[in-house]
């Protein structure tokens, strides 16, 4: 059924007469999800793999880092900060610019998309820092679609060090709409 996930009626009445009380919406959002599954996609980035990359590719970066080298001790102090905000500034653009491309690559092979909020490293448990948590609704005529896409994506990213963890399918809760919610809402404990 597609309500808010966790939802709970005591008993079997009351299920059924909120089933009964919203049967259209029901009806359509269930041809909404017809044939289709919720995928997670997870992505990590490794700053370690990362930031030597910037630093091998970026034009501005090198220049600084020449500037560096031949920087007096009194100079470097204040280059070595310069240096460090310019990686940091490159460095977040770099996972911007990978997380947009990477969204708009997995939209176009699903009906539906959904960010999901991203994960400390505590929850998640991987050494790398989590940078995009979304969700997918898949078609199953287009799940081949959307595992060859996430297959091309890891392997042009991956030398940069970002990793992609695909979930596997899961009943559809992140597209329950408002209204579906309203329902879901519903079910409290004096019901």
């Amino acid at each position: 059924m597609p309500f808010r996930f966790g939802t709970i009626y005591l008993d079997s009445c009351k299920a059924s007469q909120a089933i009964a009380d919203h049967r259209a919406e029901l009806c359509q959002a269930l041809d909404r999800i017809r044939d289709a599954a919720e995928w997670g996609v997870k992505l990590y980035c490794d700053a370690d793999v990362l930031c030597p990359r910037i630093e091998a590719e970026s034009d501005s970066i090198r220049q600084l880092h020449g500037l560096l080298e031949q920087a007096s001790p009194g100079a470097r102090f204040f280059l070595q900060k310069k240096y460090a905000k310019a990686l940091d500034g490159e460095t977040a653009a770099m996972i911007t610019s990978a997380v947009a491309r990477i969204r708009q690559s997995l939209k176009s092979c699903a009906c539906e998309s959904a960010e999901v909020e991203v994960q400390p490293a505590a929850v998640h448990g991987r050494p790398t820092e989590m940078v995009m948590n979304a969700a997918y609704l898949v078609a199953e005529g287009s799940l081949a679609k959307f595992q060859q896409a996430i297959a091309a994506l890891q392997g042009e990213f991956a030398v940069h060090g970002f990793d992609h963890e695909l979930t596997s399918p899961w009943p559809p809760h992140h597209f329950v709409s408002a209204r579906q919610e309203g329902i879901a809402d519903a079910a409290t404990p004096d019901q």
